[in-house]
């Protein structure tokens, strides 16, 4: 598995050309397994804390992975509604804290919005208005949270590569309607590398229903 993606060529690329959505990826899997395992073991609540505002830092990294936060709070908001409000909550005022500041400058020119209007916006304002595609994406994120165990590390992880893969396939498939053919964006912004955001969230996942990895639930915990 490590050899297969290290064989991928997007991979490579972003390691040689030095692009950043690589270690975004990584990292904000990273913080994604720190906050949901820090309610697996009994943790200080400043270990809890750091685990949250690590999460808000790294979603603040790119504005996609907004949408993963309705999973992480319900990862913990089943068993544990008080620690998913107030844990959630730190990790939304440091995503706030780190956004904000840059939108008051300029909002004219904010990066995710000005690269949504000026490049996702054009590619399929001839189907639907813009903003549909974050709507459905966080009803999906939202529905799965509630659909599947995603107290269960692995089945958050898989939920939360779902989530960040949709968006991508919308605007492929409704750009390869729009050329006629199949088309990932051919003007410098197409959506291939963009894969990475999902792609380690879907590896972890699927090694650890391959290899049975389980981590205690809180279920569990609270049970003991």
């Amino acid at each position: 598995m490590v050899v297969t993606l290290l064989a991928c060529p997007m991979i490579m690329h972003e390691v040689v050309h030095g692009g950043d959505l690589l270690s975004n990826s990584i990292y904000c899997l990273v913080a994604v397994c720190l906050f949901r395992l820090a309610f697996d073991t009994r943790t200080s609540e400043w270990r809890k804390v750091l685990a949250a505002i690590f999460l808000g830092i790294s979603f603040a990294s790119r504005f996609n992975f907004l949408f993963l936060f309705p999973l992480v709070f319900l990862s913990v908001a089943k068993p544990r509604l008080k620690d998913a409000v107030l844990f959630t909550g730190i990790a939304i005022f440091m995503f706030l804290l780190l956004t904000l500041p840059f939108y008051l400058y300029d909002p004219v020119s904010f990066s995710p919005l000005y690269l949504t209007q000026n490049h996702i916006s054009s590619r399929i304002s001839a189907f639907i208005p813009a903003w549909i595609i974050p709507f459905l994406t966080l009803t999906i994120s939202c529905f799965m949270g509630l659909r599947y165990q995603v107290e269960k590390l692995g089945d958050l992880l898989y939920c939360c590569s779902v989530v960040q893969m949709f968006p991508l396939v919308f605007v492929t498939l409704l750009q390869s309607l729009k050329s006629n053919q199949i088309d990932f964006g051919s003007d410098g912004f197409g959506t291939t590398g963009y894969g990475l955001v999902f792609l380690f969230f879907g590896v972890l996942s699927m090694a650890m229903r391959i290899f049975s990895i389980q981590t205690i639930t809180i279920d569990d915990q609270v049970a003991r």
